[in-house]
């Protein structure tokens, strides 16, 4: 499972280095409320690609229709966004990258880390969750 999640991860970070065609994102949306108060929880990813038209009517509307809005990283700040992921990411001391991916995902971390120009050295210092 964590071998998914950090192909994921690493599918992600690789899909920001190559231009891509628009493609239009379907992001999680939802309400939580009572009478007098509503509040939006908005499933974000960070590391989307340029050309992901992430901003869909409704989440145009609810950001506009908020009193306040709060987010965990800095939207217009992509130097601070990066050094938070590093600081939560790094661990020095891991074990190499490739013993903590399952055996028969592997070959996917492998084309991964090819297709981002990246060694596997580059990845071993990273918590599991970040390579």
């Amino acid at each position: 499972m964590i071998a998914r999640w950090c192909a994921l991860g690493l599918a992600l970070a690789l899909s920001g280095c190559a231009r891509a065609p628009e493609t239009k994102a379907h992001p999680a949306l939802w309400r939580v409320g009572d009478a007098d108060t509503t509040i939006w929880l908005f499933g974000t990813i960070h590391a989307l690609p340029p050309g992901v038209d992430w901003q869909t009517p409704a989440v145009a509307r609810a950001i506009a229709a908020a009193d306040t809005l709060i987010v965990e990283v800095p939207p217009a700040d992509p130097a601070a966004a990066r050094a938070q992921f590093v600081a939560l990411a790094e661990q020095p001391g891991l074990p190499p990258i490739a013993s903590r991916v399952a055996v028969g995902d592997r070959p996917t971390l492998a084309r991964g880390m090819a297709a981002a120009g990246q060694t596997a050295a580059d990845l071993d210092g990273l918590k599991t969750w970040a390579a």
